[in-house]
């Protein structure tokens, strides 16, 4: 259970935490906390920096998978399975346009940032 966890941010979502400043910025036209853009640019590279080298337990999409090592949480199945996996992607995309772009991207990365502290959590749950 514990390989089914990553260790410290992943890369690609430590490189979206970093852009979180801007994404608010573009949502609203406003800076973050009302301080200055190099403030605001410093303290999240850094924090999304000790993120990604830290030793926190992330969640992981693995932990979708009976057997991590024999197959594949994205590997079609059925056309059914298929069907669903394609009509998910195009809804979201679909609610992309739909929606304000910046908004969802802002609230997906918020919904990443509250599974940082879940993470840990299921992870020790786990152990036991």
């Amino acid at each position: 259970a514990r390989s089914k966890f990553f260790t410290g941010v992943p890369a690609p979502m430590g490189a979206m935490l970093a852009l979180l400043p801007l994404f608010w910025q573009l949502d609203s036209n406003e800076i973050p906390f009302g301080w200055k853009a190099h403030q605001v640019a410093v303290a999240v590279l850094l924090i999304s920096a000790v993120l990604m080298v830290s030793h926190l337990k992330t969640l992981s999409s693995k932990m979708f998978m009976r057997d991590p090592k024999k197959a594949s949480h994205l590997r079609i199945r059925s056309p059914w399975e298929g069907m669903l996996k394609l009509a998910g992607v195009l809804g979201a995309v679909a609610a992309a346009f739909l929606c304000s772009p910046w908004r969802m991207v802002l609230v997906m990365e918020c919904t990443y940032v509250v599974s940082l502290f879940v993470g840990p959590i299921v992870y020790h749950l786990l152990a036991e």
